[in-house]
């Protein structure tokens, strides 16, 4: 009976197969024979995966510019310092002067010497290195604030905080003097001319030419025609003459007849002295006029026993008449003894601030 059956079977798929060979060529036949392979689908299992696309997905071509990672490389070190990404710290600003020592006592004012015509720089701290912030001149006189260090000049590192008005800075210590605490006294002298002026000593003490006898002490001073005769002390005017005019015989000068020919001003003192001022073109005060120190007088000239405009000044104790025998007389505002050479060229603080 088993035997009858698969014979049956076998001759319905030979029938089968020649059918199919019969209705269709070869594609036809390859794919029913993928059907065949397929076999009855399993109902537990799972669906084919038909998931849409991620379309969050890189798909886009690599990069040609981009280096391929090299296989050589370290990994990166975990305990390595992270780049430092704090910024450079700003320039410092330009540091400040030093603070000044206060003033020394024997030293409370300055005048400017030793600059010729050119002056002295004030600087904005104590060096050259930057502008200056004013100017002095020869002869000026400015109070010092304070003593500091700076930049060596000519080997002297010694700088002065000055103010003088409204100018405050810094000047080299090698181009000024130091002046006494307090100005000068009421009892000193000043040289009879305006602030800062510069000028030499024609004939001083015991001068060969005419200061000898009883005009030993006198001074000449080597200035033109017209220049403004400052008293050298506070007095009163005891004499005075500017009658010589152009025209008499001793205007311009002459030999020793022409002694008594002269344009004067004769200032008393409070110790009983006097000072003389001779030679004079222009007299400006009267007898008996108070005059402060720094005070104009007039203008000076060549009168009298003279061999040209010049400034004649001595001191004196009193004899009756304006013309007495000199006595010694020094100057606060010339260094050392105070008492200038023929040929010395001196700077003036009178009427200085």
């Amino acid at each position: 009976m088993r035997a009858s059956l698969v014979l049956v079977i076998a001759i319905a798929l030979a029938g089968c197969g020649d059918a199919t060979l019969a209705s269709g060529d070869g594609p036809d036949r390859a794919a029913d024979a993928a059907t065949l392979d397929v076999g009855t689908p399993d109902p537990d299992a799972s669906p084919p995966d038909t998931a849409a696309p991620d379309p969050d997905a890189d798909a886009s071509p690599p990069d040609p510019d981009v280096s391929p990672p090299d296989p050589d490389a370290s990994p990166p070190d975990p305990d390595a310092a992270a780049p430092d990404a704090t910024p450079p710290e700003p320039a410092p600003p330009d540091p400040a002067p030093p603070e000044p020592a206060p003033p020394a006592d024997d030293c409370p004012r300055v005048r400017v010497s030793g600059t010729g015509d050119d002056g002295l720089n004030v600087r904005p701290d104590p060096s050259t290195a930057r502008p200056p912030v004013g100017h002095l001149a020869e002869g000026a006189v400015a109070a010092v604030t304070g003593v500091v260090e700076g930049e060596a000049i000519r080997g002297d590192t010694t700088w002065f905080a000055i103010e003088r008005g409204d100018l405050a800075g810094f000047v080299s210590g090698v181009f000024v003097a130091c002046l006494p605490p307090g100005g000068p006294d009421d009892d000193e002298f000043l040289l009879p001319l305006a602030c800062g002026s510069r000028v030499r000593i024609s004939q001083g003490n015991d001068g060969a030419y005419s200061h000898n006898g009883r005009s030993r002490f006198a001074f000449d001073f080597s200035i033109g025609l017209d220049t403004p005769l400052l008293a050298m002390r506070a007095g009163r005017v005891a004499y005075r003459r500017g009658d010589v005019r152009p025209g008499d015989r001793c205007y311009s000068g002459g030999g020793p007849d022409c002694a008594a020919e002269v344009n004067y001003v004769v200032v008393e003192h409070a110790d009983g002295t006097q000072t003389q001022y001779a030679h004079m073109n222009r007299v400006d005060v009267d007898r008996d006029e108070r005059v402060e120190r720094g005070q104009h007088l007039g203008l000076s000239g060549g009168t009298g026993y003279s061999t040209g405009p010049h400034a004649h000044v001595a001191r004196q104790r009193p004899c009756g008449g304006p013309f007495c025998e000199s006595i010694p007389l020094s100057f606060a505002d010339v260094p050392g003894d105070g008492v200038p050479a023929t040929g010395d060229v001196v700077v003036s603080a009178n009427g200085c601030p």
